[in-house]
């Protein structure tokens, strides 16, 4: 006897792969975003290092508006990537709450399932042992007339 409800579980398997797929693309583009406002800071840091060498140094003012200009535009875009990285995250806290539940969707009918192939089983056996019960009992009769 198949189960009842196969078709379905079909359906969300594959759900439940989609999602799956959406979310790891989710979660590499979070990646990418952590790794390039990681790069900003790795420039910002040698920067820093450069500005603090010319400091020792005598200095152009001109160089000192480009360095001032360079941190402040920097700074503006390491908020933006952050509030990228932020929203990105939120994306994927909410494909990983949809996917939470199409995993517990799809693991209740397998679940099911299971149940279903136990009480066949049980059915089954419950069947045969009656049919061997029964051969025994005409063998047995048979052997006593």
């Amino acid at each position: 006897m198949a189960f009842k409800l196969e078709t379905l579980l079909k359906i969300r398997i594959n759900s439940e792969n989609s999602l799956k797929k959406e979310f790891s693309e989710i979660q590499n583009h979070l990646i990418s975003q952590q790794k390039r406002l990681q790069f900003m800071e790795n420039v910002t840091n040698k920067t820093k290092d450069n500005w603090n060498a010319a400091m020792s140094r005598q200095v152009d003012p001109s160089m000192l508006e480009v360095y001032n200009q360079f941190f402040d535009g920097i700074e503006s875009q390491k908020k933006l990537q952050q509030s990228i990285i932020s929203e990105v995250a939120e994306k994927a806290d909410a494909k990983r709450t949809v996917l939470a539940g199409a995993m517990q969707k799809r693991k209740t009918l397998e679940i099911l399932k299971e149940k279903q192939i136990k009480e066949e089983k049980e059915r089954r056996l419950k069947i045969e042992t009656a049919m061997l019960d029964e051969v025994a009992t005409l063998q047995w009769n048979r052997r006593s007339q």
